[in-house]
This record gives structure tokens, sequence and C-alpha cells, in this order.
């Protein structure tokens, strides 16, 4: 059973003992998933990177509900990140926290993964996850009336901007 003691003691083995040299990154989250932001911390907490967690400029409260969490989980999740925000574009505050960190991961539009990906030093390790598509398929046996309530949700849930709500259902 994996209880918290558990957890906890298995994220300090890998920080003490696989990464000796803790990195830093910066993450750019995406306005509308919050699967991101979470893996990006606990991501942190495993590996002992120290994270950047710049929440979208629709969407500013996210980073610091995960700060709050971890710092009062405690060890080792505790001061794995700091929450950022600037506006999306505003060069100055990127560039500040880009000049902080190793590796930067932005979640986005292609147009937002392109533009910071251009903007960045060389040295910099770099990740982009941009615009997605996902499609969903209805086979033969399904009862139509589940499929269509639960494809309005998947649909609906982020906008089809998500990787999982897709723009197209084939029936």
């Amino acid at each position: 059973m994996w209880n918290g003691a558990r957890v906890r003691e298995t994220v300090r083995y890998f920080v003490e003992h696989r990464f000796p040299r803790p990195l830093r990154t910066l993450v750019i989250l995406p306005g509308n998933v919050i699967g991101p932001a979470l893996h990006a911390a606990l991501s942190a907490a495993m590996t002992g990177t120290r994270v950047l967690l710049k929440a979208a400029s629709t969407e500013s409260a996210l980073a610091n509900i995960i700060d709050r969490q971890w710092a009062e989980i405690g060890e080792p999740l505790a001061g794995t990140l700091q929450a950022r925000t600037w506006t999306g574009g505003d060069v100055e505050p990127e560039t500040r926290a880009i000049s902080e960190v190793e590796n930067v991961i932005v979640f986005g539009s292609d147009a937002t993964v392109d533009t910071v990906r251009r903007r960045l030093p060389s040295g910099k390790r770099f990740k982009g996850h941009g615009t997605l598509c996902s499609v969903g398929v209805v086979l033969p046996d399904t009862d139509l009336t589940a499929a269509a309530a639960a494809a309005s949700l998947d649909v609906c849930m982020f906008d089809q901007a998500g990787c999982m709500s897709p723009q197209t259902i084939y029936v």
C-alpha cells in the first residue's frame, strides 16, 4: 500500500540518490488544463528539480494553490516550486525567469511554444507541448445516449483545446 510515509520516502530516495545536483526548470502552463501543472510539480519533487511554475494569464491561481499544497505536505515536496505570474508575451519577466533556469517547458498553442523557443538563449534545454488534436470513436454496439452524454462532457471540458477534448467524434 502506498501511504503518505512511503510516498515521501520514495521521493526522498530519488531526490537524494538519483539526482545529486538539482536543476531548475521554468514551466509555462496552459490556461485550460490542470494536469500539466500537477505533473510538473510532482516531477520536480521526484527529481530534485526546482520549478518556476508560470500560470497562464487567464488562470493565475493554480500555481499558487499547488505551491501552498506542497508547503503544507512538507518535505520533500515543500520548496520544490515557486509560483510566478506575468502576462503572456511580456518579455521582461519571461527573460528574467529564463535566466534563472537550465530548462524551459512550455505548454500552449503552437504560436506560444514557437515564440518562447525563439527567445531562448543558447545552452537552455527546451521542450514544447503545442496545440493538440483529439478524436473520439463510438463503436457500433455502444449505447448512443450514454455516448452522447459522455462526449458532450469531453468536448466541453477543455473547450476542445486539450488532448482529452475531442474535436471530432466518429460514429
